[in-house]
């Protein structure tokens, strides 16, 4: 699980052109390489099928968007990133909470994510059982979060989830592996 307790860290988001995500996330090391910027893609596996073959591959969760951990505040910070932003095709704004006042991510927002995540910022699959109509989910990173879970796909084996991020509610699809009636 990333480490977003020793240290006060502020994570701010980057809306970027999809699909440039990695781009965007190399430009910023490069660009600003400085230890005080970490960018990263929130990720999730996500298995296929493909004739008789069962395929697993990671997929961004948040397409078009970009997260940056950092130990500086939100006025320096957004003096550093407006300059990079103003130089940089592929990215349109800096989200906020209304104003370039709070841009900083809300720790409760972050946290969950977080906390869903491996090191690699990519969320594993998690394991449950279906009993009757409700759902328990025994190990993984669903564990104890079943009241976000929204629906249910048994063929695709994953779980669509409420997350709030930046004061909106967005759902996202992570994998469910081994759902089972139980007795």
């Amino acid at each position: 699980m990333p480490t977003h307790q020793d240290e006060k860290a502020y994570y701010y988001i980057l809306h970027v052109i999809t699909g440039k995500e990695e781009q965007v996330c190399t430009k910023i090391q490069n660009c600003l390489c400085n230890q005080s910027f970490t960018p990263f893609t929130f990720k999730k596996n996500v298995s296929f099928k493909r004739g008789k073959e069962i395929s697993e591959v990671t997929r961004i969760i948040f397409p078009g968007y970009v997260f940056i951990k950092s130990c500086i505040a939100e006025a320096a910070f957004l003096i550093i990133i407006m300059d990079f932003v103003r130089k940089t095709n592929d990215i349109f704004k800096l989200l906020n909470y209304g104003s370039y006042e709070k841009i900083a991510v809300n720790e409760t927002e972050i946290n969950f994510l977080l906390d869903l995540c491996n090191d690699n910022y990519c969320i594993e699959y998690s394991k449950g059982l279906i009993e009757g109509d409700r759902v328990k989910v025994i190990e993984g990173p669903l564990k104890g979060q079943e009241s976000r879970i929204l629906k249910i796909n048994k063929q695709k084996k994953n779980a669509v989830i409420t997350v709030f991020l930046v004061n909106e509610v967005r759902t996202i699809t992570i994998g469910l592996d081994y759902i089972t009636k139980a007795n």
